[in-house]
């Protein structure tokens, strides 16, 4: 029952935020079609002399790639109950991939939802457990751009569980079943274009809501830290 229940939840999600992405979508076209001369201006967009100059014109709604390392932290000193001993934080590499979507919304400001395959590692350092973590991340951030080559991006994001597994302590073993699945933070990056399709990103996401681990009264809590440098190709 519970397993389905959690395939319930990630496809209603998923339905969610992809309704969303396409009214975003339509929304823009419609605008479009009502200004034909928006269409125009819009193929202008990079005819500043440089990708600093300010005198850039609003983009149409672009489609992108995005790929690169994540560097994350399970802070279990801010779970409930706080242990007694303070646990030594462990940050660990991990990975993140997946597809986004760039709305103008006014002037300068954009909405970008992100539809992403996280992989979060962590541990334990009191216990010696590792933790590998994947979710469906998605985030849905506001851009503002400072120049054409540099934006600022804030926003919440969501993240569902897929998978979670365990090594050390009483063995390796899969705990998606015993690990709390949703996952709502907040996230914050700066955005750096090289040329026209390709920027780099670097970002933090600190989570909102404890994370349990476990059963009853076995719980461990903790909350999220982590930060990320991404690659996006755009289109």
């Amino acid at each position: 029952m519970y397993e389905h229940k959690s395939d319930y939840m990630k496809k209603l999600l998923l339905i969610t935020l992809f309704s969303i992405s396409y009214t975003l979508f339509a929304q823009n076209n419609a605008i479009t079609l009502i200004n034909p001369d928006l269409k125009k201006k819009q193929s202008n967009q990079f005819v500043a002399k440089s990708p600093w100059d300010r005198s850039y014109q609003q983009p149409a709604v672009k489609f992108g790639l995005k790929a690169g390392v994540n560097y994350s932290n399970m802070n279990f000193n801010k779970g409930f109950p706080a242990p007694e001993v303070p646990i030594k934080s462990s940050w660990k590499p991990g990975f993140v991939f997946g597809v986004l979507m760039e709305v103008p919304l006014y002037e300068n400001f954009y909405i970008q939802p992100e539809y992403l395959f996280s992989q979060l590692e962590g541990e334990n350092t009191q216990s010696g457990v590792n933790y590998s973590m994947s979710y469906l991340s998605l985030p849905v951030l506001l851009k503002y751009r400072i120049t054409s080559a540099l934006a600022l991006l804030a926003g919440p994001q969501f993240d569902l569980l897929i998978k979670a597994e365990q090594q050390g302590g009483s063995g390796d073993s899969n705990i998606t079943h015993d690990t709390e699945e949703r996952s709502i933070a907040a996230a914050a990056a700066i955005e750096l274009n090289i040329f026209e399709s390709l920027g780099f990103t670097a970002g933090f996401m600190h989570g909102f809501n404890h994370i349990g681990i476990g059963q009853r009264s076995a719980v461990k809590e903790f909350k999220y830290e982590s930060a990320t440098l991404t690659a996006t190709y755009k289109f």
